[in-house]
């Protein structure tokens, strides 16, 4: 009988502990004994808190990312053939979606493995959720461009589609540049446009607002060097 692979969900916030995990994904991913990870420092922590009596040094890391030696997946995903349970952990949120993971869990299709995710934090879902911004019809753009006039002509298609069909376009960028993104948004969008900035997502200094892009204009927030998901829409 082939293992089963399980996309594990990690909190989204540094420093959180693991209570934000739901009690049936903990305990599926406790199942694993091997597991694919972005960071396995991370990883080997983030078991720990789900089980302070867990035997780590039983459990074998195999890595993905840009660092990852190209075979670690592959090699890992094997185990499914000998009836292995194998789980996917990235650093934050969940695994495969603006994560790595996705070849992997291509590959277990390919094998005919049965593939389950699990229900935990994802700052793209929380953010929609809480914006007020349409739901119903919505891109996830991940990080944009960091050159200036890349980033302008990215943002300028985005308020054009949203102009037309009221598509929420949800986006962001690594905690310093927040400020200058926010910026580039206040200059390119319609003043009649709505901006949700969604900072810290269930962390101790969450902060989620939503207004016009012209009362944006009036009431500018203060940056924190922490990660926030944008929305643009209407």
């Amino acid at each position: 009988m082939k293992g089963k692979l399980y996309l594990i969900p990690c909190p989204i916030t540094e420093g959180k502990d693991s209570s934000v995990i739901p009690v049936s994904t903990a305990s599926s991913a406790l199942k694993c004994k091997v597991f694919i990870v972005e960071n396995v420092k991370h990883a080997r922590r983030f078991l720990k808190a789900l089980d302070s009596d867990i035997d780590i040094d039983s459990l074998q890391f195999y890595s993905m990312g840009k660092h990852a030696e190209p075979h670690e997946m592959a090699d890992a995903i094997q185990h499914l053939n000998t009836g292995l349970d194998v789980g996917i952990m990235s650093d934050a949120g969940c695994p495969a979606v603006a994560d790595p993971g996705w070849e992997a869990v291509h590959m277990a299709h390919e094998q005919g493995a049965e593939v389950h995710p699990l229900v935990g934090p994802s700052s793209i879902l929380l953010t929609l959720m809480a914006s007020g911004l349409n739901g119903q019809n919505f891109t996830f753009h991940g990080y944009l461009p960091i050159d200036k006039k890349e980033r302008i002509s990215a943002l300028r298609n985005m308020i054009s589609e949203t102009s037309r069909s009221g598509i929420t376009h949800l986006f962001m960028d690594t905690p310093f540049r927040n400020e200058k993104l926010f910026q580039d948004v206040l200059s390119s969008a319609n003043a009649d446009m709505r901006l949700c900035l969604a900072q810290d997502l269930t962390g101790p200094y969450q902060w989620i607002k939503t207004m016009s892009i012209s009362d944006w204009k009036k009431k500018k927030p203060i940056f924190k060097k922490i990660p926030m998901m944008m929305a643009l829409g209407h």
